[in-house]
């Protein structure tokens, strides 16, 4: 379980990126959706647990170590993985 201190700690660097960013529930994973104009200032460690969502693949999310260079160049979406159960 996680509390709001644990999940303000956890997505502190996207509400940096976006401080507009939401939560998400979707299957069995909690997920912050953020905005960002590129993966800048995304951390090297959360990139394991993001996937990118493009104009062109609406509404299918790729996960960010299958994702071409292009995928994310072009990426203006984002959600990182914060708990999963």
């Amino acid at each position: 379980m996680l509390n709001l201190t644990e999940l303000a700690t956890e997505t502190a660097w996207v509400s940096q990126i976006d401080p507009d960013f939401q939560l998400d529930v979707s299957g069995r994973a909690l997920w912050a959706v953020f905005s960002a104009e590129s993966p800048e200032g995304i951390p090297s460690d959360a990139l394991d647990c993001l996937d990118v969502l493009t104009p062109e693949q609406m509404p299918v999310w790729t996960p960010w170590i299958d994702a071409t260079d292009e995928q994310i160049a072009d990426a203006r979406c984002f959600r990182y993985i914060v708990l999963s159960n």
